[in-house]
Formats: structure tokens, C-alpha cells, sequence
């Protein structure tokens, strides 16, 4: 019987909290889980390495969300991307998630992150992505 690939899922946020659940939740749901602190160490990865899906968090020093999402879209075009945010910047309501929609972004999740509410949108996502896949010549 031949084996399952395991879906991978990159998880790019500064926040070690997230990560580490990322780490904790994604496996007990039959995916693999790569996490990165660094986006621009992600980035480097996805070039040898490519994810199944990215979880990118939008407010991050160095390289923010944007950047990153506009050079995976450059990169790996058919790549499905969850944006992730708090939407809240020095206290006050941003539309960051909207505008990550608009960017490049296929769904977006409000922190803190819901696990189901997560779990349901890669699902939803890696069922698109297969699909396309399967139906290419």
C-alpha cells in the first residue's frame, strides 16, 4: 500500500506561541508542521523545499506578512496562503486581514487563532489546491 504524503504546512511568525501550538496541533492532524520565526529563513526554504500551504503572520520585524506572501505568490504562484493577525496595531484596529485578502492571501484568521476554526480552513484549502492539481493536463 503506497504511503500517504503528508501535507506540509510552513508556519512564519515571530510569535512563539503560535508556533509552538502549530507544532502541537498540525501533527495530531496528519500534517507536517515546519515553523519559522525568521520569514526570511521560510523564504530560503520554500525555494529547495516548497509547502503545501503557508500560515504567514502579517506584523513580523524585519520582513512583514505582505512581503512575504508577494514573494511566495512570485515564487510558487499555486501556493495556498493563510493570513494571520491580531488586526490591531498599537492598540488600534487596522485592516490588515482585508488587506491581505486583496494581496494574495486565499483565507484569513483573526488572533487568537480558533485550532478549528484553523484546522477547517487548511483543510478547505488543501482540497482546492488538490483538486487543481488533479485536473491540470
Amino acid at each position: 500500500m503506497p504511503e500517504m504524503h503528508q501535507p506540509r504546512i510552513y508556519v512564519i511568525d515571530d510569535d512563539p506561541r503560535l508556533l509552538n501550538a502549530a507544532l502541537r496541533l498540525l501533527p495530531k492532524w496528519g500534517l507536517q508542521c515546519v515553523a519559522y520565526s525568521d520569514p526570511r529563513a521560510a523564504l530560503q526554504a520554500i525555494e529547495t523545499d516548497p509547502p503545501d500551504l503557508a500560515i504567514i503572520d502579517i506584523y513580523m520585524p524585519e520582513l512583514d506578512g505582505f512581503q512575504v506572501m508577494s514573494r511566495l505568490r512570485k515564487s510558487r504562484p499555486g501556493t495556498p496562503i493563510i493570513a494571520v493577525s491580531g488586526d490591531v496595531l498599537r492598540g488600534e484596529p487596522t485592516n490588515v486581514l482585508r488587506m491581505s485578502s486583496h494581496l494574495g492571501a486565499d483565507a484569513t484568521i483573526p488572533k487568537p487563532v480558533e485550532p478549528e476554526h484553523l484546522r477547517a480552513e487548511i483543510e478547505r484549502l488543501l482540497t482546492i489546491s488538490r483538486s487543481a492539481a488533479n485536473s491540470e493536463p
